[in-house]
């Protein structure tokens, strides 16, 4: 997996010299871009997604960008048994939304806890595709991280920046 931002220039961000290995700097980098991700729903790596769902009414995906031709859905029908289902996805806005295929209805299916699931390719297939102000979140992350390695102040006050620069990329109400 390629991380959006390298260690070059976490270590530049950072000013962080000779003093700390590249497997620190990766692992803050890991975890900038894992902070992001989380607060905003946007994965900046490509790769595969799973979400459950425990119903058929509302499949809607927080992760974005989506490649809507990759999404395979199966579901446990009342028997137990699991079944491929064909499927459309809607993903011109976000939420990404999971429809039947044209003319098609959703099945009875299991009522239980994960009865469904969605496979997707979901991500930012390179970093240049990247909205720069998440790249900026996380390297404030990054410096935050290398700064206060105790969490106190300094990376309060850097997580607060940083969801700044993710306010525009949010999805509420999901």
């Amino acid at each position: 997996m390629v991380e959006p931002v390298s260690i070059a220039e976490a270590r530049y961000q950072a000013r962080i010299g000779d003093d700390a290995t590249d497997a620190t700097v990766e692992g803050y980098i890991a975890r900038a871009r894992g902070w992001v991700e989380r607060h905003t729903g946007h994965l900046l790596v490509e790769r595969p997604i799973t979400v459950a769902f425990d119903r058929f009414d509302r499949l809607r995906l927080r992760e974005w960008p989506v490649k809507p031709e990759t999404a395979v859905l199966t579901y446990r029908d009342r028997t137990g048994a699991t079944v491929p289902l064909p499927v459309r996805m809607v993903a011109g806005s976000r939420p990404a939304r999971i429809l039947p295929t044209a003319g098609a209805y959703w099945p009875a299916c299991a009522t239980e806890a994960d009865a469904i699931s969605v496979t997707v390719t979901a991500g930012y297939a390179s970093a240049s595709d990247i909205p720069g102000d998440l790249v900026q979140a996380m390297l404030v992350l990054i410096a935050a991280y290398y700064v206060d390695r105790e969490g106190g102040e300094v990376l309060a006050a850097s997580k607060k920046s940083a969801a700044g620069f993710c306010s525009d990329y949010r999805l509420r109400g999901l």
